[in-house]
């Protein structure tokens, strides 16, 4: 299975613009179309709650938490996992 992994950050001035989410719904378009991917999984830090804000408004779907998942300047942190599939390989039963 093809498989793609990448990561967001932007500043304070540009934040809760609408530019994030305008930027991961590209890279969504790209993910399905030419990359032909079927899903899309993101990683953020529990009190990170402008991310899974973001993420929601992108269609992404909580999936759980992942304990000590990525070192950030030294310790381990957990993270909460979210997925976003493309609609033609969703299960219309386990929406």
């Amino acid at each position: 299975a093809q498989m793609a992994d990448g990561g967001y950050w932007i500043g304070p001035d540009c934040a809760r613009q609408g530019y994030m989410l305008e930027a991961l719904r590209a890279v969504i378009a790209h993910a399905y179309g030419p990359l032909d991917l079927g899903r899309i999984e993101a990683a953020c830090l529990p009190e990170n709650h402008a991310s899974q804000k973001l993420l929601a408004r992108a269609g992404f779907e909580p999936e759980g938490r992942a304990s000590a998942y990525l070192q950030i300047a030294g310790r381990w942190r957990d993270h909460l996992l979210f997925a976003h599939r493309r609609a033609d390989r969703r299960d219309p039963t386990n929406v």
